[in-house]
């Protein structure tokens, strides 16, 4: 809609869960209140501007986006072989992995990887709370999905791989630290 000139206006919780958002969208974000959310619209009908998001897309997310959606497939496939061998239940797992894996996308076309914090929370009480499955099998999922991501993403993938590490609480190999960290100072 940016690139067509036209308006766009949004709102809704998330976006009071996570107020970074509306830096990364292009539009009129429209308050937290619905009593003040009419007149914002009507002035944006009055005087239609395109206003362009505040943080401009980092390329290094635009890119390892297009390459975890090319290999998104691998890394399920692989995570799907390693679930095989333990307890948790695979029918159960199937909405999980679409989220996770259509959540990722997103936060890396956002630009921030930090943006999935609250999904993460809601896959947690899906499986706990939804699905009565144990409150430590999130961690444990998300060092299954760890591994598949670092055996089935390279260099330019260390965004997730990193990320995943970092959720799931484990030390990620040197030379992705590395590689990242000189990636970070360019």
């Amino acid at each position: 809609l940016e690139e067509h000139r036209i308006p766009l206006a949004y709102g809704g919780l998330i976006f009071r869960t996570i107020p970074e958002l509306t830096k990364v969208i292009p539009g009129h974000y429209l308050g937290d209140h619905v009593d003040s959310t009419l007149q914002a619209i009507e002035q944006i009908m009055l005087n239609p501007k395109v206003h362009h998001a505040v943080r401009p897309r980092d390329d290094a997310y635009v890119a390892a986006h297009d390459y975890f959606r090319q290999h998104q497939a691998d890394v399920e496939a692989s995570l799907w072989r390693r679930l095989a061998d333990t307890d948790m239940p695979h029918r159960r797992l199937d909405a999980a992995n679409a989220i996770l894996g259509r959540n990722i996308r997103a936060a890396l076309l956002l630009g921030d990887m930090d943006f999935l914090s609250p999904d993460l929370e809601w896959i947690e009480n899906l499986l706990v709370n939804h699905f009565q499955m144990p409150a430590d099998m999130l961690n444990r999922y998300l060092e299954i999905y760890y591994e598949a991501a670092r055996d089935n993403l390279d260099a330019r993938g260390d965004i997730i791989v990193m990320w995943l590490a970092q959720v799931a609480g484990i030390q990620p190999e040197r030379e992705r630290v590395e590689r990242v960290r000189v990636s970070q100072n360019r």
